[in-house]
């Protein structure tokens, strides 16, 4: 009797080893089911980031590289005499944050500039002084480091890196003045539209030093949303003379480090006097 109960024993305690083997089989046939699927999220969000960085990159144009003489410096941008004699304006973005790098940028200054061109403007990445101070712009991938440009394309950091206007929803628009606004114009275009055209906040466009009167031909560069269209720049026909409102992304240069993507119709920073001239006043 007392060895039947032994085998009994030594067959249970088999028996039960079988089991927990078996559990154990499946519990890691479960995990490697798993795995597969995170590893599969994982690349999505790595896709994801390569075609933000994709997208960027086709509206601020092709890689472009060139050194030159520094002739005129404005808020936004800098007209750049390259070392063949010809001229270049080169935008460099939100001032509230390129000037707050203390890189010295004055006229007759000799810089090198890494960018990009887009077949209309040129884009600065980087401006190198000639005693090697790097003025930091962009990312590789176009993005601008004052708006979520991170560094690894996918503007994660929040803020204005998640607008992205893309380069084939960019159009040119073109009209007449007929009527100054307290921050912008009312132009009527070739087809016979009347636009209001808000330039943001009114701090920043004003320092770019272009008057507006009724009657001045005009192009703008810009996108719609909507029934409203968001001028990127504004060219005054007859001169020349423009002003710079938005990056290539569609994002307002006059939004700093922590802005939101307003457009100046109130709160911060508006002046009561835009830059403006009217006939009627004169």
């Amino acid at each position: 009797m007392f060895k039947k109960i032994i085998v009994g024993l030594l067959v249970m305690t088999v028996v039960g080893g079988a089991a927990f083997a078996l559990l154990d089989r499946q519990n890691i046939a479960s995990s490697e089911t798993l795995t597969p699927t995170a590893t599969h999220q994982q690349g999505n969000g790595q896709a994801n980031s390569g075609l933000a960085a994709q997208e960027s990159i086709s509206n601020v144009g092709e890689v472009w590289s060139s050194r030159g003489t520094i002739l005129d410096l404005t808020t936004v941008g800098m007209t750049l005499v390259l070392e063949n004699g010809s001229e270049v304006y080169v935008e460099l973005g939100s001032p509230e944050y390129w000037q707050a790098q203390g890189i010295p940028l004055n006229a007759g200054a000799v810089v090198t500039v890494d960018g990009f061109f887009n077949g209309t403007d040129y884009h600065a990445r980087t401006v190198t002084t000639s005693d090697g101070m790097i003025l930091a712009l962009r990312n590789e991938a176009g993005q601008p480091l004052w708006s979520g440009g991170n560094g690894d394309g996918s503007g994660a950091n929040g803020g204005q890196g998640q607008l992205q206007i893309p380069a084939d929803q960019w159009v040119t628009v073109e009209g007449v003045v007929t009527a100054l606004t307290n921050n912008g114009l009312v132009i009527q275009t070739a087809d016979a539209q009347t636009l209001t055209i808000s330039f943001g906040r009114a701090d920043f466009w004003q320092t770019q030093d272009v008057t507006f009167a009724v009657g001045d031909a005009i192009s703008m560069l810009g996108f719609w949303q909507g029934n409203q269209f968001s001028a990127g720049q504004v060219t005054k026909t007859a001169t020349g003379e423009r002003i710079l409102l938005r990056d290539p992304n569609g994002r307002p240069l006059w939004a700093g480090p922590g802005r939101g993507q307003g457009n100046g119709s109130g709160g911060q920073g508006q002046s009561p006097t835009p830059q403006m001239t009217s006939e009627a006043n004169q």
